[in-house]
């Protein structure tokens, strides 16, 4: 029996997967499946409720990380890797994560930020902060950046530097829901409930 890819046309990770297997002419069957469905298999293939899963011959389900092993040049897919390895506090794999998705696309946001918050998970908070400075300096545009930097500057103690990336975040990206929490947070934390509101 033939692997199983599990996913969505539309997926630009499921059609990357599926070139490299064309290209190794490696048989597989294609299930259509989104995961953003009522009655959505899925999480049968991938707990994590994502796209695309590999079944194998075995039954066994490779997907995350060993997906993203198949592209290694694709930056996304190594940041949500990445981003998930911090999740499970395995910031040097994360790190490693990062630089290969740096190499792939040196101005991708994520593969920007992603090294900063490896280094924070790995308490080398001076280092962090240094790599979120120089992604701000690649791209002073990006919300998300100032966000991840008011983080640092606020598990470093410096709450006027965290206050003042918090607010840059969200002056920029007032629909950020990411960074008008961080900012909430940080005045709910600081007994500032007005500002918090």
């Amino acid at each position: 029996e033939a692997m199983k890819l599990v996913g969505s046309k539309t997926s630009p990770y499921v059609r990357k997967v599926r070139v490299i297997l064309a290209e190794r002419a490696l048989p597989f069957e294609f299930i259509e499946e989104s995961a953003w469905t009522a009655d959505t298999t899925v999480p049968r293939y991938n707990p994590l409720n994502k796209v695309p899963a590999l079944v194998m011959d075995d039954g066994e389900s490779i997907y995350d990380s060993r997906v993203a092993d198949l592209l290694p040049d694709n930056a996304e897919a190594q940041v949500r890797v990445g981003e998930m390895l911090l999740v499970g506090r395995q910031f040097q794999d994360a790190k490693s994560r990062a630089e290969k998705a740096l190499e792939a696309n040196p101005t991708h946001v994520g593969a920007l930020i992603l090294p900063g918050n490896a280094l924070a998970g790995l308490n080398k908070l001076d280092d962090a902060v240094k790599e979120v400075e120089q992604a701000i300096s690649s791209d002073p545009d990006r919300s998300e950046i100032y966000a991840s930097l008011g983080m640092m500057q606020l598990i470093k103690g410096d709450r006027a530097q965290a206050e003042w990336a918090f607010t840059r975040a969200v002056g920029m990206n007032p629909k950020s829901v990411a960074a008008r929490l961080a900012l909430a947070n940080f005045y709910a934390t600081n007994g500032q409930t007005k500002e918090a509101e």
